[in-house]
C-alpha cells in the first residue's frame, strides 16, 4: 500500500531532503606531508629534521629526529604510492625515535576519529610501532606485515574535552624505519545546524518562512479535502 503525502508535507520533505549535509573534511593540515614548501632533499632523497623543527608545513617535530622523505633509493614510497612520507626513526638505528605534533580546533563533547597509515618494511625490522596521544589520551599501534613497503591504516575514536586538541604521533619500536603517512582527523558526531546560533535559539527568517509555507499548504490541502463530496459506491 502506498501513502501519498499532502502537497504541503511533500514540499517540506523535499526541502529538508535537499538541505546540505555537514561534510567529513579532515581537520589536519598537510596530513599526507605532500606540501613540499621548504623541502630540501639530501643525497638519498630525505630531509633530516631535529626536534623542534617546523619545516614540515602544519607540523612540529617532537621527541627526537625524523626524516621527511621524497623519492629515495630504499624501495620505500608513501602510502598508496604517494610521493612524500615520514620515517620516525630518522637516520639513526634504534631509538630514541621522533614524532610530529599538530594542534586542531575541536568542540567540547564532540566525537572525532583520528586515522593514519603506519608503514613498515621487513628488511628494516618488525614490528613497527607508533604511539598516538590525542587530547592527553595515548594508544599504541603496531604492524608486523612481512612485506616490502607495507602500509596499514589505523584508527580509533575519542571525545574532545577542550576547544583545542593536541595530536602527537611518536615512533616507539623498531630499528631503521617507522613510516607515517595520511594523518587525518574527522568529526563523527553531528555538526550544529549552521542556521542556528550556538546552543540553539531562534531559526533564521528563511527557515521560518519555509515552515510557515509548509503549514499553510497543509492547511489548504485539508480544507480542500473537506469540501470534496463523499463518494458513494
Amino acid at each position: 500500500m502506498s501513502v501519498k503525502l499532502a502537497p504541503g508535507l511533500a514540499a517540506v520533505a523535499l526541502a529538508l531532503a535537499a538541505a546540505p549535509q555537514a561534510g567529513a573534511a579532515t581537520l589536519i593540515v598537510n596530513g599526507g606531508f605532500e606540501d613540499a614548501t621548504g623541502f630540501v632533499a639530501d643525497g638519498v632523497g630525505g630531509m633530516w629534521l631535529g626536534a623542534g623543527s617546523t619545516a614540515i608545513p602544519g607540523w612540529t617535530v617532537i621527541a627526537s629526529d625524523v626524516t621527511w622523505f621524497g623519492p629515495n633509493p630504499y624501495g620505500i614510497s608513501g602510502s598508496g604510492g604517494s610521493t612524500r612520507f615520514l620515517d620516525l626513526s630518522g637516520y639513526t638505528e634504534g631509538g630514541p625515535f621522533g614524532g610530529v605534533r599538530q594542534t586542531v580546533a575541536t568542540a567540547i563533547g564532540a566525537t572525532y576519529r583520528p586515522t593514519f597509515d603506519l608503514g613498515s618494511h621487513f628488511m628494516y625490522g618488525l614490528p613497527v610501532e607508533i604511539r598516538t596521544t590525542v587530547g592527553g589520551v595515548s594508544q599504541t599501534f603496531s604492524s608486523a606485515v612481512i612485506a616490502a613497503n607495507a602500509w596499514e591504516a589505523k584508527t580509533y575514536d575519542f571525545t574532545a574535552t577542550s576547544t583545542s586538541t593536541v595530536i602527537d604521533l611518536v615512533g616507539m619500536n623498531r630499528l631503521n624505519y617507522i613510516g607515517l603517512d595520511n594523518v587525518a582527523l574527522v568529526r563523527t558526531s553531528a555538526e550544529p545546524d549552521p542556521k542556528l546560533p550556538p546552543g540553539g535559539g531562534i531559526p533564521e527568517p528563511t527557515v521560518w518562512a519555509m515552515l510557515l509555507m509548509g503549514f499553510w499548504a497543509v492547511g489548504a490541502a485539508v480544507r480542500t479535502q473537506r469540501r470534496l463530496p463523499t463518494r458513494r459506491y
